[in-house]
């Protein structure tokens, strides 16, 4: 069953820009967005599509071993619903 999550990262420094785009180049099932939450220590957010928890896992891992990222926060996806 494939699994959707977002993460918000905490990025130290100015390397912003050069972090958004080698995380949009991890997986074609990667989109990053730059950011800005109100309580401001976030600066981007991705969100990412897997076929399972393992490969969530390892692109988890690639993204937190990232120089510069700071802090991530992850949500996975359990359910996903729509209002009709």
């Amino acid at each position: 069953m494939a699994r959707n999550a977002r993460i918000e990262i905490e990025i130290d420094g100015d390397a912003i820009d050069a972090d958004a785009r080698y995380l949009a180049e991890l997986s074609r099932d990667v989109t990053v967005h730059r950011h800005l939450l109100t309580r401001a220590d976030q600066d981007l957010l991705a969100e990412l599509r897997a076929e399972n928890l393992q490969d969530l896992a390892k692109v988890l891992e690639r993204i937190r071993l990232l120089k510069g990222i700071s802090n991530t926060e992850t949500s996975i996806h359990l359910e996903t619903y729509r209002l009709s």
